[in-house]
């Protein structure tokens, strides 16, 4: 994900004519370095009386050269999608708990009311055997699920909510039991 970060913020509606700077300010409080970040935001739908805004940062550097080499191959990218964000969209499920697991990297995701809530990427190192996978995801999903609890978060995570497993390793031995051993949740099988 480039070293992104992304953050589901609130404010009062009566902010909306101020939210340009609203956003930026709430992202540098959360340690977001504006001067070598992109910065997009959107006002998600809803009603009631907060404004529920996804911010979502992009390092600077990263990205030109992404669209430089695109460039380069005769593309014109008219848009660009975060893979936790695209994965949300393929998974197709109101509540998920994402985790997609690649050889030297690994992205976590969690989805509720079909909105992405939480997204985070970690790199696994020099682990590259199906069993270090498995222990590395189980402590980083374990880690993540018990942040997520313990942030005051109005909408629960149902112990219900699977997870699914995404990316050249989904299909790794004992992975898929692992998780469920780690995390004691079912394992969902993605249906796009």
């Amino acid at each position: 994900s480039l070293g992104s970060a992304s953050r589901l913020l609130s404010f009062p509606s009566a902010a909306s004519k101020t939210l340009p700077s609203l956003v930026a300010r709430e992202m540098r409080r959360a340690g977001t370095n504006l001067d070598t970040m992109s910065l997009s935001w959107k006002v998600l739908p809803g009603k009631g009386k907060a404004l529920q805004v996804f911010a979502l940062a992009v390092p600077k550097e990263p990205m030109a050269k992404l669209v430089e080499a695109l460039r380069v191959a005769g593309l014109t990218p008219s848009a660009m999608d975060l893979k936790p964000l695209a994965l949300a969209r393929a998974i197709n499920q109101k509540d998920a708990i994402i985790a997609h697991v690649e050889a030297d990297r690994l992205e976590l995701a969690i989805v509720l009311g079909e909105r992405l809530v939480l997204m985070r990427s970690v790199a696994l190192g020099e682990e590259t055997s199906p069993g270090g996978v498995a222990a590395h995801l189980s402590e980083e999903l374990g880690r993540t699920l018990d942040f997520y609890s313990s942030a005051g978060r109005e909408a629960p995570l149902e112990p219900s909510v699977p997870v699914y497993l995404t990316g050249d390793l989904a299909e790794a031995p004992d992975l898929a039991e692992a998780v469920t051993a780690a995390t004691g949740r079912a394992i969902g099988k993605p249906e796009p």
